[in-house]
């Protein structure tokens, strides 16, 4: 299966309530974030191993709240990706490299 930014956007409304907004989608996002992170702490930290598929749950919220936070500030997943490769081929021309 394959989908684009837009449709992933797009099929978010089907299950964003009326109620929710701006700062709900902010919250969401700062908690499904502490999750992904939560499960590196587990994998790194106490010796847990974490399945993948536990990643691709959480990763898929935190896309989930980016894309809503998107679509409340009225830009896409997909100028957001632009934007930020733009950004970053300015800032790193050359790619970025570790200084020892």
């Amino acid at each position: 299966m394959s989908i684009s930014f837009q449709d992933f956007e797009h099929s978010t409304d089907r299950t964003w309530s009326d109620r929710a907004d701006f700062a709900n989608a902010l919250l969401g996002l700062a908690g499904e974030a502490g999750e992904v992170a939560d499960l590196g702490k587990k994998e790194l930290y106490h010796g847990k191993e974490v399945d993948t598929i536990d990643y691709i749950h959480e990763v898929g919220d935190v896309l989930f709240y980016l894309a809503r936070i998107a679509r409340e500030k009225g830009f896409s997943l997909e100028q957001a990706a632009i934007m930020n490769i733009a950004k970053l081929r300015a800032r790193y021309p050359d790619g970025f490299e570790q200084r020892p």
